[in-house]
C-alpha cells in the first residue's frame, strides 16, 4: 500500500522530468500506454495467424510431437523489439499489452479449446536470474480470453540450459533434450494442452515439452508463440 502511494506521488514527477517514449519508435508519448498510438496500430495490423505443421520442423531429429504450432505475427522489427524488451528488460506491462491484441485471433481458431494452458517453464535458476517467466504473461492473457485453466505447476524444467539464441537446430535440440518432466502425470491423461512460449524458432523447446506432456498421457498438444524468428545458422568456416 505504501509503495503504491509513493509511486502515485513520484511517477508524475519522473514523467515530467523524463517524458515517456515509445519503445518502438522512440517518440514521446503522453499517455500511460506502453507504446504510441501509431505503433499500436502498426502491431495490430501486422497480426497474421500462421499454422506450422510437423513437416515445417523437418530439421529436428525424431518425431515432432505437437499437433501443430500457431504463431500470430511475422517476426518484424517491431515484434522483435517488443519481444526483447519484455524478455530481457522486464517490460511485463508491454507483454500484457501485446497479448491483448490476440483476442479476436484466439476466438477465431478452428479447433477445440484446451483443458489446460501451460507456459513453457523456466529452470528455477533462470527464473531467479530474470525474476519472471515471460511466457506466463502471454499464457495468462490467453487463459482469460478462452476461460481455459492456466496451469503453472505440472510441467517442470529440471535441467538448466544455455540460451538457444545462437545455436543451430541440432544444438538447440541437444540443449533441451530431456530437460522437462511432468509432476502428477495422471492429471494430464487424455487432456488437451495449449503450450505457450514467446517465440518458437526451431521448435526444439516446445517439442521437448510436448514429449513430457505426451508421456504423461496428454492426447493433444498445440504450441502457441507470438512469432517464429528465422532459425540462426552458424557460419561454416572455410
Amino acid at each position: 500500500m505504501i509503495t503504491q502511494y509513493l509511486h502515485r506521488l513520484i511517477d508524475p514527477v519522473l514523467d515530467f522530468i523524463y517524458p515517456p517514449v515509445c519503445p518502438i519508435c522512440n517518440e514521446a508519448i503522453e499517455s500511460y500506454a506502453p507504446m504510441c498510438d501509431h505503433c499500436r496500430s502498426l502491431i495490430q495490423n501486422q497480426i497474421k495467424i500462421k499454422t506450422h505443421h510437423p513437416q515445417d520442423f523437418h530439421h529436428l531429429d525424431g518425431a515432432f510431437l505437437l499437433d501443430r504450432v500457431i504463431t500470430f505475427w511475422e517476426y518484424t522489427r517491431e515484434m522483435e523489439t517488443c519481444v526483447h524488451l519484455v524478455k530481457y528488460q522486464s517490460r511485463k506491462k508491454l507483454g500484457g499489452f501485446i497479448a491483448q491484441f490476440l483476442n479476436e485471433s484466439i476466438q477465431n481458431l478452428c479447433f477445440p479449446l484446451p483443458d489446460y494452458i501451460i507456459p513453457v517453464p523456466l529452470h528455477p535458476r533462470r527464473f531467479r536470474e530474470r525474476g519472471f517467466n515471460q511466457s506466463v504473461i502471454y499464457a495468462k492473457v490467453i487463459s482469460r480470453m478462452t476461460g481455459a485453466a492456466l496451469n503453472l505447476r505440472w510441467l517442470r524444467r529440471f535441467r538448466y540450459t544455455q540460451t538457444q539464441t545462437c545455436l543451430s537446430a541440432e544444438e538447440r535440440q541437444f540443449n533441451v533434450r530431456d530437460a522437462f518432466f511432468v509432476k502428477n502425470p495422471v492429471r494430464l491423461e487424455d487432456k488437451r494442452i495449449w503450450l505457450v512460449d514467446d517465440v518458437i524458432t526451431s521448435g526444439a523447446t516446445v517439442n521437448s515439452c510436448a514429449r513430457a506432456l505426451r508421456e504423461a498421457g496428454a492426447c493433444s498438444v498445440i504450441g502457441m508463440g507470438l512469432s517464429r524468428p528465422q532459425l540462426y545458422e552458424p557460419a561454416i568456416s572455410p
